[in-house]
């Protein structure tokens, strides 16, 4: 019976000591994909990224060409007073004056003709149904008539008429009347006629020519009278449709100015434009018509093409003071790139470390597992061996506190892979309590493990690949950059500020009644027509502030940053250094030990083979095969206690000298990196 009971055990024994076959599992490069997807860290690192983003294109908009429109009109309305109303008032005085004064002349015309009853088909008007170039036919006479000067001494002009027989003017200049060009009698010569009309009494053989002279003099009266009359009556028509002395006022400015700004980044303002302006007047309650009463004052519209320059003259000349901000903003928006970069090469490592864990807690569960199924086998053994009077029952006891103690590890075991499950779900951002949390499962540390290490003279390039690859300090160096010209802008600022402004002009006028302010036929007609120019402008502006304490305190900031950032690049480095050199380290001497725990393994492993084979010939009891098993779980949980230190050392390494993820480069985005196998070496 002992030896049945022995060969049974020994089988139990083997069995348990086969490792579980693999199931489908979580790798390592997927734990670290999900991570970068989810985690709120690598998130917030790209929400800093679009910030800074922002920041950037705002300091470009300091450069960007802006097309503008400014349009502004002023309606004013105003009581009319002062000159215009006087100047309102003496244009409706002179046409009063002008119908009253032509209308006397009318009377005295009356008085003056000799024969009031001469028919009105014995006038001198001829025929005009013909008309040549000069306005009268052939064989008429042309008669100008001029009207004089009104009572502001402006020329009325004259008028024509066309008279018969011209022939009959002849004996008046024989007489010495003088005619004007176009055979009119002038004024003055009226007298000469009346004191020549008075030699009928002298010479009574005259008298026929008198007659005739009498009858041309009645003529021209009848034909100045007519013409005083048309003009009494034209001022009377031309008072009336200027109706009563408006009240108000009405000015309208439109304004409106289209065209482009552009800053270049040496400081230099270019701004090509387009003025357009239109002036109107108008008095309220009339027609905007001048003879119905409206202002006299034309519609003006003028058309101005400009281009304004300013050129920096003092502290904003050059490209360092001008473009700070935006080099800085660049170099802000490159450093937040490196920091995502590296913020996912932290949140990688931090799962990586839970996913060891998590590796090693599944192994140190299969083995408790394996464990205590044979502890449960010898106690059954202890047992039958007990009941058959082979062993003494103390051995009974003995063997149910080992099966005790064996349960109790592997439940803490199983608590330590809960644990380890909550902690990569927490790394890779998912939710615990879940299904998907319960689930999760590592490979195995084994497969992690075959890397060969790096030696200590393997240090000092690890330093220098981390030095020229790691992305913090990558970013660093775009931080000390961007500070590094915000200081010299910043000292650059401390010059007194000077500038030259230049503008030239080409401009063009256009007067009109007839086209309002908002017609675009009349700015077409000042752009179009007589164009003068060019008109220039020059300013110099110089300015500097008492104490500039605005531009130095500036200037301090920026170099107590410059110097802050340059502090912190230094310590990084040394800290990365120290970094890498102690992970070698560490990694040397945990692939040691790994080493050694493999060989302690082996050994312990045969051992155990060699103890069932003398157990199957009863040279050994089954109490014995069970304390080197039970030295063969603790060879083995210290295997895997060294296999996660290793797996997790190497893992540092390469965080150290930013290979774990790929090449990322520093302008990768962090959501689209991958693990790196860990069957490639580090250098």
């Amino acid at each position: 019976m002992r030896r049945r009971t022995a060969a049974r055990l020994a089988a139990g024994v083997a069995l348990a000591t086969a490792l579980p076959a693999a199931a489908e599992l979580l790798t390592a490069a997927d734990a670290v994909r999900e991570t970068l997807a989810r985690d709120p860290r690598v998130a917030l690192a790209l929400a800093q990224v679009a910030e800074r983003e922002g920041q950037y294109r705002e300091s470009r908009g300091l450069f960007d060409g802006t097309f503008f429109v400014d349009s502004q009109l002023d309606h004013r309305r105003q009581a009319l007073a002062g000159e215009i109303l006087k100047e309102e008032s003496k244009r409706r005085i002179q046409l009063e004056l002008v119908e009253r004064f032509f209308n006397n002349a009318a009377r005295d015309i009356d008085r003056f003709l000799a024969d009031g009853d001469i028919d009105e088909s014995s006038l001198l008007f001829g025929d005009t149904s013909q008309r040549s170039v000069n306005g009268c036919g052939p064989t008429q006479t042309k008669v100008e008539i001029d009207l004089g000067a009104d009572i502001e001494g402006n020329d009325q002009g004259t008028v024509f008429l066309c008279l018969n027989a011209a022939e009959n003017f002849g004996s008046v200049q024989s007489i010495g009347i003088s005619l004007t060009e176009a055979g009119a009698i002038s004024p003055q010569d009226l007298s000469t006629l009346r004191i020549f009309l008075r030699l009928a009494q002298l010479a009574p053989e005259l008298d026929e020519f008198r007659q005739e002279l009498v009858k041309l003099l009645n003529d021209q009266g009848r034909i100045a009278l007519r013409l005083v009359r048309q003009v009494a009556q034209a001022a009377h028509f031309a008072r009336q449709r200027l109706g009563g002395l408006p009240d108000e006022q009405i000015s309208i400015d439109f304004q409106t100015s289209l065209g482009t700004r552009h800053r270049l980044r040496n400081g230099i303002g270019i701004s090509p434009t387009l003025e357009l302006r239109a002036l109107e007047e108008n008095f309220s309650g009339k027609l905007r018509i001048v003879q119905f009463g409206d202002s006299t004052t034309s519609n003006l519209f003028t058309a101005t093409a400009r281009v304004a320059v300013d050129f920096p003259l003092g502290k904003n000349r050059g490209r360092d003071a001008v473009q700070a901000a935006e080099l800085a903003a660049e170099a802000g928006l490159r450093a937040a790139r490196a920091l995502a970069v590296q913020t996912a090469s932290e949140q990688a490592l931090d799962t990586l470390k839970a996913y060891w864990q998590l590796a090693a807690a599944q192994d140190r569960v299969a083995e408790l597992e394996r464990s205590l199924s044979i502890k449960l086998q010898v106690d059954g053994a202890v047992a039958d061996l007990i009941e058959g009077q082979e062993l003494p029952a103390v051995e009974r006891k003995r063997s149910s506190a080992q099966v005790a103690q064996a349960r109790a590890q592997l439940a803490q075991a199983r608590q330590q892979l809960a644990t380890a499950r909550l902690e990569l779900a927490r790394a890779m951002g998912i939710a615990g309590e879940t299904p998907e949390v319960a689930g999760l499962a590592a490979e195995a540390l084994a497969s992690f493990v075959g890397t060969p290490a790096l030696d200590a003279a393997a240090a000092a390039a690890a330093v220098e690949k981390a030095l020229a690859r790691r992305a913090d300090l990558l970013a660093n160096d775009q931080l000390v950059e961007a500070n590094r010209l915000l200081s010299e802008a910043a000292r650059r600022n401390l010059k007194p500020e000077a500038t030259l402004a230049l503008n030239v002009s080409f401009s063009g006028l256009e007067e009109s009644f007839e086209d309002r302010y908002y017609d675009p036929e009349g700015f077409w007609k000042a752009a179009s027509g007589d164009v003068v120019g060019p008109s220039y402008g020059i300013a110099l502006r110089f300015a500097l502030p008492f104490g500039n304490n605005q531009a130095r305190g500036r200037l301090l900031q920026a170099e107590s940053d410059l110097d802050t950032a340059e502090i912190e690049r230094a310590d990084l480095k040394r800290r990365i250094g120290v970094n890498v050199h102690q992970a070698v380290a560490s990694l040397d001497r945990a692939h040691a030990e790994l080493e050694a725990r493999a060989t302690d393994l082996e050994n312990q492993r045969r051992t155990l083979e060699a103890s069932l084979e003398r157990l199957k010939v009863g040279d050994l009891t089954v109490l014995d095969v069970l304390t080197t098993e039970d030295q063969l779980t603790q060879s083995t949980l210290a295997w895997i206690e060294a296999a996660r230190a290793f797996a997790e050392l190497q893992s540092q390494v390469r965080f150290e000298t930013n290979t774990l993820l790929g090449e990322p480069g520093p302008e990768a985005d962090p959501r689209s990196l991958a693990l790196r196998p860990f069957g490639e070496p580090v250098l």
